[in-house]
């Protein structure tokens, strides 16, 4: 079997790289995933996680070869890859955090249908992956809005560059709609531009600071050296953000929804799928102003 073959091939390839080229250097994520997942589900959207893994299964589904969940974290989303139409595939979680990388390792053992591996690392493992190693499907889950733009200029780069003709990268990242300008939260935030804050989680996210607004410089840094408790956010400026918070979500937006921060560098290595909104979150002040969406691209053929 092919999954069989290419999860030799990566357990020997993690094996004869030294091990400083496979650790994410020092990179560790600034929360727990209980601290994260309760403010975002419990408080923000109580059925965002639901909703976004529905997404992810439903184009996870029928894959070949190898499939990537970068980003992976404690493995949160490796059940989304394990479906028996997935049998034949291999599941490579890729994560800079040692601690997180270690929990997702357990997490593969829970998996019934397809089996896998972990490597502790950031992007770059993906140019040490052999050229005839089928990389099907990169799912970027919520990773992207939490790096500089330097960095999610390399990821992005790294993926195109890595898949196969015929596969897919799925983006899941936060968005900020022009209603957003009105909440307390948004410290005199403009329209037209990425909200790039800092999120307290150790506070609700209805206090005052749960949000504060800083510059690119100081974003770049909290986001190359992380600081506990603190989360760097980009939240992606997007145009037509429908505005009723009783919309039965996931919603398909048009392709043209794309970030203006994404959509050059998307458009030059991609094609725009499919766009969905999938998440609302309840602010201060009642508007729809911050959710999330879930990106379908796959490899331009030009």
């Amino acid at each position: 079997m092919i999954s069989k073959q290419y999860l030799r091939r990566l357990q020997n390839l993690i094996g004869f790289i030294p091990e400083q080229e496979t650790q994410g250097s020092d990179y560790l994520y600034p929360a727990s995933d209980e601290k994260t997942n309760q403010t975002l589900e419990e408080l923000q959207d109580p059925g965002m996680r639901l909703r976004e893994q529905t997404i992810y299964r439903d184009f996870l589904r029928n894959r070949r070869g190898l499939l990537i969940d970068f980003g992976c974290g404690t493995g949160a989303n490796f059940k989304c890859f394990d479906c028996p139409e997935n049998s034949d595939a291999v599941l490579l979680g890729m994560e800079p955090d040692p601690d997180r990388s270690q929990s997702a390792m357990s997490r593969l053992k829970l998996l019934q249908h397809i089996e896998g591996i972990v490597v502790n690392s950031d992007v770059s493992f993906l140019s040490k992956i052999p050229h005839d190693i089928t990389i099907d499907s990169i799912l970027c889950s919520q990773v992207l809005g939490h790096v500089s733009k330097a960095e999610m200029e390399r990821i992005l780069t790294a993926f195109a560059s890595s898949l196969s003709s015929g596969g897919q990268c799925l983006i899941a990242i936060p968005i900020v709609g022009e209603a957003f300008s009105v909440d307390p939260s948004s410290h005199g935030w403009k329209p037209g531009s990425d909200y790039l804050h800092l999120v307290d989680l150790r506070i609700s996210p209805f206090e005052a600071n749960y949000r504060t607004k800083v510059d690119d410089t100081y974003f770049n840094e909290i986001a190359s050296h992380p600081q506990k408790d603190l989360l760097p956010v980009r939240s992606f400026w997007i145009e037509g953000l429908p505005l009723d918070m009783q919309i039965n979500l996931p919603i398909k937006l048009g392709v043209d929804s794309l970030p203006p921060t994404l959509k050059d560098l998307v458009e030059s290595h991609f094609e725009v799928v499919d766009i969905y909104l999938y998440s609302i979150h309840k602010l201060q002040s009642d508007v729809v102003g911050v959710g999330d969406i879930f990106v379908a691209l796959k490899p331009r053929s030009d």
